[in-house]
């Protein structure tokens, strides 16, 4: 999991939830340092970007937020650049595609994202040779992108791709944490 300075944890938390039950999660912020997430907690026992490993991942989920404070790490792009060349799942929800893009690995891909018209008029460089849609989730090769509102079927796409949901019973898992199994929806 990758945090930093200004990310929204909850785009990423039922992420954490589903996977914590097969994988264990590594946190990653730019320092090491202990990360106070968007909802006051604090996570502790996080690893520096510079410490993790490329070779040990099965893959890298990327909150949005504000992700202007990594922009510039190079060592976060390596990263995510190494783990793209061998395949690794790769996932950015909301903002989170910035850095995915920052990196290169977005060429030639359709994803989803959280930016408004305005603000991808200042990120059109970044975003070239992309493919910005509207869907709620995109899925393209070793890549997952979402927009924020679709944090649950980010996270069960996520884990379906990982062998932790299986997936002729990913929309139940879905409705489960929407709240929606056993209930009549009427118009």
């Amino acid at each position: 999991m990758v945090l930093y300075p200004g990310c929204i944890f909850y785009e990423i938390a039922l992420v954490v939830e589903i996977l914590s039950e097969k994988y264990t999660i590594t946190y990653a912020t730019p320092e090491g340092e202990d990360h106070r997430t968007s909802n006051g907690s604090i996570i502790t026992g996080v690893k520096s970007y510079e410490s993790i490993d490329p070779w040990g991942l099965r893959a890298i989920v990327i909150p949005g937020g504000d992700p202007g404070s990594i922009k510039d790490n190079l060592r976060i792009e390596q990263i995510i650049q190494e783990a793209h060349d061998r395949g690794v799942l790769i996932a950015a929800i909301c903002a989170g595609p910035f850095v995915l893009a920052k990196a290169g690995v977005l060429k030639g891909k359709k994803i989803a994202h959280g930016y408004d018209e305005e603000r991808l008029e200042l990120l059109q460089a970044y975003f070239e040779g992309v493919t910005l849609t509207e869907m709620p989730v995109s899925c393209d090769e070793n890549i997952i992108t979402a927009r924020p509102e679709a944090h649950i079927d980010f996270a069960v796409e996520i884990s379906c791709r990982l062998g932790c949901v299986d997936s002729s019973k990913a929309n139940r898992v879905k409705d489960y944490y929407k709240g929606l199994l056993g209930k009549k929806i009427h118009p």
